[in-house]
């Protein structure tokens, strides 16, 4: 299978639940639209992350908040929430760690954060940079493998649902036109204070 980025931004809508009618009568939360090809285990890792989902949170026209969701192959997964509040904005960053063993992943740090007005002015031009809003699939002749990571984006404003998932982008990123996403990703990381290695930037 040839994929990099796909991309599904939803209005609010009623929708049945991605993993199926019949799980959704049994409690099942809904984080991302049908469709979405990893939808399973992302909702599964959040899920274990004690994440809630921003796609059912998009009926509140007064929500504002940004997800990066990080899968590598050989690293601890690492979900970071960025989102407005009454009281200012503020952030989550939960680390899970996966093995053969451990296919879902165990969260073994989590703290809250407070982020500055300066650092949402930055978040909010990097996602312009990137033109998230309106970003689709980009074409490439990479062959998808078993490595590598998937970058997951989320956000929602203005009652408005929207999603990006890219495996690798930092590989071949010049080429394939995912320099901004990029960043936007750093970015994630930096405001949360989570520090890596080259060879663990992936």
């Amino acid at each position: 299978m040839i994929r990099t980025c796909v991309a599904f931004q939803f209005v609010t809508v009623l929708t049945l639940c991605a993993f199926g009618a019949s799980e959704a009568q049994a409690g099942w939360v809904q984080y991302f639209p049908d469709g979405l090809s990893g939808n399973s285990w992302y909702s599964r890792v959040l899920d274990g992350m004690n994440e809630p989902s921003l796609f059912e949170r998009k009926a509140d026209p007064r929500a504002m908040a940004y997800r990066f969701l990080w899968l590598r192959s050989s690293h601890d997964w690492i979900a970071v929430r960025l989102e407005e509040t009454p009281t200012g904005a503020k952030g989550r960053v939960v680390r899970s760690r996966h093995g053969n063993d451990n296919p879902w992943g165990s969260v073994v740090e989590e703290r809250d954060f407070v982020i500055s007005p300066g650092e949402w002015k930055t978040l909010e031009d990097k996602l312009s940079w990137t033109g998230f809003w309106g970003m689709s699939s980009p074409h490439s002749n990479l062959d998808i493998g078993l490595g590598g990571s998937q970058w997951v984006v989320e956000g929602i404003r203005d009652g408005h649902y929207h999603v990006v998932d890219c495996w690798t982008p930092p590989l071949d990123s010049k080429e394939r036109h995912l320099e901004a996403f990029v960043e936007l990703g750093k970015f994630f990381l930096e405001v949360a204070n989570v520090s890596v290695s080259r060879k663990e930037f992936y």
